[in-house]
């Protein structure tokens, strides 16, 4: 699928200027990203939940991770294994999620281009999800489009392992965000009011590291 001339994230994968990033970073570093496969980029949040919160994104443009072609969801679980390991050595183990929304009146945080949350946290507000939305368990990322069936989805993967997905129509924007922020007890989710984050910029440098170490040996 081709890049979209008004995606924020497709106008940052390309190297141009008419991003959140750019406008933020770009005199102090040319990109973000702390590991890329031919695919696929993983890049530091803005509005770092934590330090190390961490976005896989795709390259090209799709919607959610629900709609990516089966060789990319197998090369996406690959790197989000390995960005789970990053993140365990590097500060804790990690929680993922995705709000999957397909068209803007389903929510969402405003750019309607896949990416997947990493998270390093030490409590799991699974408990607390699973009161407000039903969920049903999936094995792997390969089942999002079955189970979500054309619609929004919630996805969330737990501490231990566990992979949940709902259907949604429509959610707050940023849901995720402010929910885990509130959790956990950081008042920081928003990430379009983050401005210049020392955060983001520890963990450019951290993981950056991690993965110049250990990627690519670990993604082959």
């Amino acid at each position: 699928m081709p890049q979209s001339r008004k995606c924020d994230f497709c106008d940052e994968v390309s190297g141009g200027s008419d991003n959140t990033f750019a406008s933020r970073y770009r005199a102090e570093f040319p990109d973000r990203s702390v590991f890329t496969t031919g695919n696929l980029m993983v890049l530091p949040s803005l509005g770092q939940i934590v330090e190390g919160h961490v976005l896989i994104v795709p390259r090209l443009h799709y919607v959610t991770i629900g709609d990516l072609p089966l060789e990319l969801v197998e090369e996406t679980q690959v790197v989000a294994e390995l960005v789970r390991k990053g993140l365990r050595e590097t500060y804790r183990n990690c929680i993922f999620f995705e709000h999957g929304a397909r068209e803007s009146a389903a929510g969402g945080c405003g750019i309607y281009h896949a990416h997947l949350h990493a998270v390093p946290v030490g409590r799991d507000p699974v408990q607390q999800l699973m009161k407000q939305h039903l969920f049903v368990r999936i094995e792997n990322l390969g089942e999002l489009a079955r189970a979500s069936a054309g619609h929004s989805y919630l996805y969330y993967e737990t501490l231990s392992l566990e992979r949940y997905v709902c259907r949604v129509d429509n959610l707050p924007s940023q849901y995720m965000r402010r929910l885990l922020a509130e959790f956990i007890g950081e008042s920081h989710w928003n990430w379009r009011d983050a401005g210049k984050e020392a955060a983001l910029r520890s963990a450019f440098t951290q993981l950056s590291s991690w993965f110049a170490r250990h990627g690519a040996a670990s993604a082959s």
